[in-house]
């Protein structure tokens, strides 16, 4: 296409031409694919079913889940009823990121074990009674260390010293005052003995 700005220039009042200009560089450089109307539905030209499922608004279109709704042009006024549902509320719940961080921690931990076994784990709260192997039931939670997770979470702690759990040595830090995080913590020197199980030999507090 040549001399696109003139082209753009003469229907000011058409400010989606540049969109076109756009797609039609994509279609030449064979770049693009063409997506189902589902993933756009616009609403200018399409009508879609709403409808409250479960608490959540759901869209379908010709029988098919919409995965995105475009309300453009006059499409803006439809379905009034639904319009402000979400931006009214003047308190919402906000996320400060999307990462979950214990599903980073249990996705290495699992790889840790795949190198090391389960045995691995002894001195964890999964550590069985003889000192000398593990046993993980729930190996896709780990519902121990999950609740130690968001119990410490919680309570706003930022830091966690751990420095002997399997003797019940843990400390965990909260801020105070918004100022360095404090706490107390136990530390073990540990020896190993010829049974091979490990033996405290100080206590620094």
């Amino acid at each position: 296409m040549t001399d696109a700005r003139h082209w753009l220039s003469q229907r000011t009042d058409i400010w989606w031409r540049n969109q076109f200009i756009f797609n039609l560089a994509l279609a030449h450089l064979k770049c693009g694919s063409e997506l189902d109307a589902i993933y756009n539905l616009q609403l200018h030209v399409h009508d879609a079913e709403l409808r409250d499922v479960n608490g959540r608004l759901e869209a379908t279109w010709l029988g098919h889940a919409v995965c995105v709704l475009h309300f453009s042009g006059n499409g803006r006024r439809k379905y009034p009823e639904f319009r402000g549902r979400i931006a009214r509320i003047i308190d919402p719940l906000i996320s400060a990121d999307g990462m979950d961080d214990y599903a980073v921690f249990t996705s290495a931990l699992r790889a840790w074990i795949g190198r090391h076994g389960t045995a691995a784990m002894t001195w964890s709260f999964y550590g069985a009674t003889d000192s000398k192997h593990a046993r993980i039931a729930d190996a896709q939670v780990f519902p121990l260390l999950a609740t130690l997770h968001y119990l410490i979470r919680s309570n706003g702690c930022v830091r966690v010293i751990e420095t002997g759990t399997a003797r019940g040595c843990i400390s965990n830090m909260p801020r105070v005052g918004g100022g360095t995080p404090i706490g107390r913590a136990h530390s073990y020197a540990r020896s190993v003995s010829a049974r091979g199980s490990p033996e405290p030999v100080g206590q620094r507090t």
